[in-house]
Formats: structure tokens, sequence, C-alpha cells
């Protein structure tokens, strides 16, 4: 018998896929000839295929022991043991696979496959490089060389390779594929669609063209042509579950939250390792305002990787929303650790340090923001807030200012600019700021309300009236702002209109201690005897001191002339008495609260 006529037998039985047959062949040449290297190789590819691998192993071992120069031998020897991780190794054969036969292309390109794995680009590219050299027509490494490119961010070089794949295979669409995603990392998103079109007419069933397109109507904000093409990849191949997710993203952009939930479902049933697809269904939840399902899907998200910054990020910002601020300064600690670059997460983990009146903390972690990202004018912003807190209010100005000139468009800033020029005594400038704000947005309703305290510090009441009944036209919830303007019909002598917008504030708000303490003061000492109250003023000045905890002078005042209009003059004077003592012996109020008490002792109300 000739064992390489068993040979030749079992490659054509290997080529059939009859691998029990060509096994036989393969066993027949080894024993006809024990040190026929090329059987035992041969039978390693008969034995890979049919998955047991150690046999595979065993037989590559055996072929190189008899030829140590068998460089196909070597060649899969690496593939098998790349696909069993074990990638050192595998390199270290494909290394001698090309020593002993530098001019095969494929080694390059497998071993520069294994760098790319391993995220050694430059290795990668090398080897990429001189497949090329030594074979100028085969695409695939143009194509290989291309995805490194991409992976390094050198995305002109990948559309260069990219390129040169349409060129020598310009029927097959996975270079315009290529390149479209190119495109799409330059944030050029018309040549991207181009290339994805162009792959589409090649062949209208490649599913991840569709999909690819669909990214790049979403980067252009047109959703509708997003979930057409996302449909089209879905409908192509269902079991594809990037296109569930990118029509999940579309949904949410839409704010159609539960269509989005929909398909990151479909997503995560089809790959229950998908990560992204878990936090992207947990940011739905969260704008759903569902918090306890969102940190659920972060939970996941980071069972399955515990160093994804975005999951513990997002995380936080949900115990953000639950007011759990120590949980999510943790998390946000975990996102920098991974992450130090990540300037949201400063900024993020600066609110939770404001929740807890941790002020200090929260201006450092918006410096470090701030410095990350000095064009963030959010960072501005919510410094001068912080600063604002701390009554440090040049600062807070100074970091308002810049947040304007880095968003001349952002209205919040003006308004609460405004909020602490008035802390400043600064009503013309607040005016100012609050009118920028209304001009830029003439429905918010904060402007509104934050002018006409404006204009009552320069006590233009009629004008603060007018600010405040439009503040209410555009948001009747708000008891703040009844109660201000029931202070400006007081100032103005409208005892009447103050009072109703005293009880509709305390009905909106019933913890707003002012208002039940200066209702109780009209019905206690208003001069049309038909508004006065004693019983009323009594239960609703009490009210107001309760949820202060007896802690304002003022408060407790008006309390003694609501007792004396109700006829209760002892209690009248001891209230008194504890407001005088109370009070700082150089407060100018001081004056008027002993003759209030002079008043309630001789057995007298007090009426304005």
């Amino acid at each position: 018998d000739d064992p390489g006529l068993h040979l030749w037998r079992g490659r054509v039985r290997q080529v059939r896929a009859e691998f029990v047959q060509a096994a036989a062949d393969f066993d027949e040449a080894i024993r006809l000839d024990p040190r026929f290297a090329a059987a035992y190789a041969s039978r390693g590819f008969t034995w890979v295929a049919r998955k047991e691998f150690d046999k595979a192993v065993a037989d590559y071992n055996e072929a190189i022991r008899l030829d140590p120069t068998f460089w196909g031998a070597y060649l899969a020897r690496a593939e098998l043991r790349r696909d069993r991780r074990e990638y050192d190794e595998a390199v270290a054969d494909l290394t001698e696979a090309i020593r002993l036969e530098p001019s095969y292309a494929l080694a390059y390109i497998s071993r520069g496959n294994m760098s790319s794995k391993r995220k050694e680009y430059d290795k990668a590219v090398a080897d990429y490089t001189e497949a090329i050299r030594l074979d100028p027509t085969y695409w695939g490494a143009f194509l290989n060389r291309g995805n490194v490119w991409s992976e390094k961010k050198e995305y002109d070089k990948a559309v260069a390779d990219y390129g040169e794949v349409i060129r020598i295979a310009p029927d097959n669409g996975v270079g315009y594929v290529a390149r479209g995603n190119a495109w799409r990392a330059k944030q050029e998103c018309d040549k991207a669609i181009a290339d994805y079109n162009e792959a589409v007419r090649l062949d209208p069933n490649d599913a991840s063209a569709y999909n690819n397109r669909g990214n790049a109507w979403s980067d252009k904000q047109e959703y509708d042509k997003s979930i057409a093409d996302f449909d089209a990849a879905i409908r192509i191949d269902r079991d594809y579950v990037n296109p569930y997710r990118g029509r999940g993203l579309a949904w949410f952009e839409r704010e159609e939250f539960d269509k989005a939930i929909a398909d990151f479902d479909a997503a995560i049933k089809l790959d229950p390792a998908y990560i992204d697809a878990y936090i992207d269904r947990g940011t739905a939840w969260h704008e759903k305002q569902e918090y306890d399902k969102a940190v659920a899907d972060y939970d996941e998200a980071l069972r399955r990787d515990p160093n994804d910054a975005v999951a513990y990020y997002n995380r936080g910002n949900a115990w953000g929303e639950k007011h759990e601020p120590d949980k999510a300064i943790a998390d946000f600690d975990a996102a920098i650790r991974i992450d130090p670059s990540n300037a949201d997460a400063y900024l993020s983990r600066s609110a939770a340090w404001t929740e807890k009146e941790e002020f200090d903390k929260a201006v450092a972690d918006l410096d470090e923001a701030i410095r990350l990202d000095p064009k963030d004018s959010v960072a501005y912003f919510n410094r001068g807030n912080v600063w604002s807190e701390k009554k440090e209010y040049d600062k807070a100005i100074a970091d308002f200012t810049e947040a304007i000139r880095l968003d001349p468009a952002d209205i919040d800033a003006y308004v609460d600019r405004g909020g602490v020029w008035g802390f400043k005594q600064e009503p013309d400038k607040a005016v100012a700021d609050f009118t920028e704000a209304i001009r830029l947005d003439p429905n918010n309703a904060h402007a509104y309300h934050g002018r006409g305290l404006a204009w009552g510090d320069k006590q233009e009441y009629d004008k603060a009236i007018a600010d405040y009944d439009a503040a209410i036209r555009l948001n009747p919830s708000v008891g703040t702002v009844f109660y201000h303007r029931g202070s400006a019909w007081y100032d103005v002598g409208e005892d009447g209109k103050a009072l109703a917008d005293f009880n509709e504030a305390v009905r909106l708000d019933p913890d707003d201690a002012s208002a039940y303490t200066d209702r109780g003061w009209i019905w206690a000492t208003a001069p049309d005897a038909d508004l006065r109250d004693g019983k009323r003023a009594v239960e609703s000045a009490t009210r107001g001191c309760e949820i202060e905890n007896w802690g304002m002078p003022g408060s407790i005042c008006i309390l003694a002339a609501a007792l004396a209009e109700a006829g209760d003059f002892d209690a009248a004077v001891k209230r008194q008495e504890e407001a005088v003592a109370a009070l700082p012996a150089d407060d100018p109020r001081q004056e008027d609260f002993k003759a209030y008490l002079d008043l309630f002792r001789a057995g007298k109300p007090f009426h304005r």
C-alpha cells in the first residue's frame, strides 16, 4: 500500500466533509508510514472538524516533531490555539510559521488578527502591511488594516484602506459598509449613508448595511428613516441583535420609552450578555421615573462587567433621583476610578455633595469637571449655584456670567444670576437678567417670578403683581408665587387679595410657614374689621410657628397679636415677651415689639 494514496483520498474526503472516512485513511497512512508528518497534520484537521481538539493538538505536535520545518502544521496549530484562547502560544506558532515560510501572506494576516484582538494595534498594522506587500490584490488585508486604523481612531487611514477594498472588490458590499462606518466615526454622515446605500444596492439582503445606515440616520436625528432601516434589518435577520438596540435608541430619542424598552427587551432576549442593552434599558426606565427598575438593569450590567464606568455613572444618577446621595457618591467614585477623565461623573457627584450640604466637596468636584472640560457651561452654572448656597455671591455671579458666555441662550443662568443680584440687593441688575430670560423664553414662569421679586425690592409693586400674575398663569401650582403676590398685595394695602393668595399658598404648600403666619397677621391686625378673625389667626400663626420649630421671633410676635385679637391677653403677653427676648437687642424691630407688648399688657389688640 502507498501511504501517499491514503493521504490523497483522505484529503478528498475531508473536502466532501466525510470526516470519519477521512480519518480512517489518515490512520492507514500513518500505520504504513509512522513518520509521515503530513498524515498527522491532515488527521489533525479532521479532529478539529469533529471537535476533538485535544486529539488535533496531539497530531499537530507529532507532525512538528517529525518535521520541524513543516510550517503548515504550525499554522494549523496556531489557529486551534487561538480558538482555545491560548493567545501567546498561537502567536508563537504563527511567528515560527512565518520564519519558515516568510512569503505566505495569510500567516501575517492571522498574526495581525491575533495582535488586533489583543489590542496590540501597531503590531497588527505591521503584519497587515507585510501581507499587502506580499499580495497587493488580497482585499482582506486592507479590510483588516482599515479596522485597526479605526480602532486607533485614525479614520482617514481607515477610509483609504477601505477604498482599496472597494477598488479590488467593487461588487462586494463589505468595503462600502466598513468605509461607511469610518465616515460615520468622522461625523460625515452623508458620506456614510452614500456608502451604505451602495452596499444595499449590491446586496439588498445585507442586514448590517441597513443597521449601520439606520445608525447614521439617527446621528442626523432623522429617526423615521433610522427606524425604517432597523425594521428592514430585523426583517432580514430576526436574530440580529444590533438593530433592536439601534431602534430602541431611536425610540428613546423620540421619547417613546415603552417602545424603546420593548426593543431593549428583545435585544437582551437574543443576547443575555449584551451589557449595553441593559444600560440603555436602565436609561429608559430612568426617563420614565421608574428608578428601581433602572437600578436593577444597571446592577445586571455591573454583575456582568464590574468595570463598566457608564453603568456606575448611570446608576449613580438613579440613586440621585431617589435622593440617596451616599449611594450615588459611591457609584460616582467607582465611575471616576475606572475613568478619571469623565467630567460628567464629577459633575453628578457634585450634585450629590450639594444635596448633603457638603458644599466644599461639591465645589472641588466642579473645579475638576471644569478642568477636564473648560467649555462645559453646565459645570459653571452648577458651581454658581453652590457658591450661592455658600453665600459667596460674587463668585456665584462670576460663574453664571461664564456659563452665559459659553451658552448665551442658557435661560437658567440668567434666572439664577438674577436671583443672586437680588441677594446682593442690586434689583436693577436682577430685573435686567430676568428680562433677558423672558426674552429668550416668554413662557418661563421662574423668570416672571424672579422679576416680580426684584420689582418688589424696588417697591414697584404694580409691576411685581403683573409679573406674579404671569408666573401663575404659566404655572398655577407653585404656592410660593401666590405667597409673594399676597405679600405685594399687602404692601399696596389690599389685605383681602393678600389673604386670598395666602390661602392658596397654604393649600398648595401646607408646609409654607410664612404663608400661615402672614395670613394670621392679616386676620389679627387688618384695619377692616370684616377681615379680622382672632380664632383663625391663632390657628394659622400657631401652625406657622410649629413648622418653624418656634425659632422665629417675628412669627411668635404674630401669634401674640392673634391671641390678643382672640381676647387671650395673658397668653398674648407671654408670647410677646418670648418674642422680645428672642430678638437681638440691636434689632430695629425691638421698638415695635415692645410697643405691641405694652398694648397687650393694657388689654388691647393691635390693629394696623
